[in-house]
């Protein structure tokens, strides 16, 4: 029973303390100690990696969104680091890349908005991409209103829709020259394909300030020519005739002589108002500005022309307030306005008529006006009234040069005043022309 008691004994500490289980007991302690630890060492190696391609995540959205400004720092040496590196990189090119494209655009839409011409981009289908303010003002529509309509609807022109659908259909540059009927515009349009040959670029000029100084220039150069013609022809054929012999006859070489004189002097008129005309045109004409009272000025420009208004059977009222305050002009340059108007009212208003000037303060400046019961002015020929040359009385073609008024016209803008006319034909015509009142 000892025996077997003891021996009993024995298989139980047998397998209670052997050796194995012993070893067993440790080899699953380093297990889950060398788990632990690689657990430890795997979480401490991955976190840095994880939040790397964490922060490269968010920077791409964020570069994806259009913000460029982000900062990517990386001071590991390895797959990631160089990773982060070479995304940096191509952050800062894209930025400067984008930076470049933006200025480019910025320079580009600053081009086109201050261009005089209208520029306008469209499609195969003749829709509008892209219009200027200029293309706006030329055809009178907000450049915003032109965009995504067809072109027709947005020029109102049969003839630049023509050119376009012709440059369209050929693929080739087209340009002519086209006059608005809507608008009375003279265009310069010129159509050209761009290098995608999908879009198309649509420039147009407006031409009509310089067609109508070209015009300008042609009826100056004409009127002149007239001008000169007939004093010209009419001294020539007196002094012919004197050649020819009428010399030996005193009375009628005096009264050929004394018409001579008077041919000369209209000569030596027109060409002295041209010189003055061009002097005050080119600001070269200097103005003797002093206080001076406008009453005075007015009163005896019409004192001047008195006898004349009564010898054509005229009457003349002044209506003038007594407080008109002094200003500043030139009393020689305001006086020959005054006479070249009065002259005027009295040469185109018929006998028993009347002519009223009157002189009235306003904020900051004087008005003057003159006004007659006279023949009146055509609505044709008020635009043109102070031009050099002009004459609205075809039948008095030769009588004056025709530059008074535009004369007048540049003495009050040279004092800083303005002068305009209203008038219609059979009812008279009334001038007006104001003076700044200054300190």
């Amino acid at each position: 029973m000892c025996t077997a008691a003891g021996g009993s004994f024995l298989i139980l500490r047998a397998g209670s303390g052997s050796p194995f289980s012993e070893l067993f007991i440790d080899l699953v302690i380093i297990i889950f100690a060398s788990t632990a630890i690689a657990a430890l060492v795997a979480w401490r190696l991955s976190t840095p990696v994880t939040r790397s391609i964490l922060t490269l995540t968010r920077a791409a959205r964020e570069f994806a969104s259009g913000k460029f400004n982000q900062q990517i720092v990386s001071n590991s040496r390895d797959e990631i680091g160089q990773l982060t590196t070479a995304f940096k990189y191509m952050a800062d090119r894209l930025t400067e890349t984008v930076s470049l494209i933006t200025s480019e655009k910025d320079r580009l839409s600053a081009i086109l908005n201050h261009m005089e011409d209208g520029v306008l981009i469209i499609d195969k289908q003749s829709n509008v991409l892209l219009a200027n303010p200029a293309a706006g003002r030329i055809f009178q529509c907000p450049a915003d209103s032109m965009l995504h309509r067809s072109l027709i609807e947005a020029v109102h022109d049969y003839e630049i829709e023509n050119l376009v659908q012709r440059c369209i259909a050929q693929g080739e540059h087209q340009n002519s020259f086209i006059e608005s009927l809507p608008t009375k515009q003279f265009l310069g349009v010129i159509v050209t394909p761009l290098p995608s040959k999908k879009e198309f670029l649509l420039v147009v000029q407006d031409l009509t300030r310089l067609r109508r100084l070209e015009s300008f220039r042609r009826d100056f150069i004409a009127n002149v020519s007239h001008e000169l013609r007939t004093p010209i022809t009419s001294l020539k054929a007196l002094s012919e005739t004197l050649i020819d012999g009428a010399i030996e006859d005193q009375t009628i070489a005096r009264t050929f002589l004394q018409k001579m004189g008077t041919e000369i002097e209209k000569l030596a008129q027109m060409v002295e108002e041209l010189v003055e005309l061009s002097l005050i045109e080119s600001g070269q004409a200097r103005l003797h500005k002093q206080p001076s009272d406008i009453r005075e000025v007015i009163e005896h420009s019409v004192n001047r022309l008195a006898p004349l208004a009564e010898r054509g059977g005229l009457s003349i009222n002044l209506l003038m307030p007594q407080n008109l305050p002094q200003l500043m002009f030139d009393r020689d340059k305001i006086e020959q306005v005054m006479v070249n108007l009065i002259h005027n009212a009295i040469k185109f208003t018929a006998p028993g008529g009347r002519i009223t000037i009157s002189a009235n303060q306003k904020p900051g400046q004087i008005e003057i006006t003159i006004a007659d019961t006279g023949i009146g002015i055509s609505e044709e020929d008020l635009p043109r009234i102070f031009e050099r040359f002009y004459k609205t009385d075809k039948s008095r073609s030769s009588s004056g040069t025709g530059l008074g008024l535009a004369i007048a016209k540049h003495i009050v803008q040279a004092h800083g005043g303005e002068i305009r006319v209203s008038s219609r034909e059979g009812q008279g015509s009334t001038f007006y022309f104001t003076l700044p009142i200054q300190n």
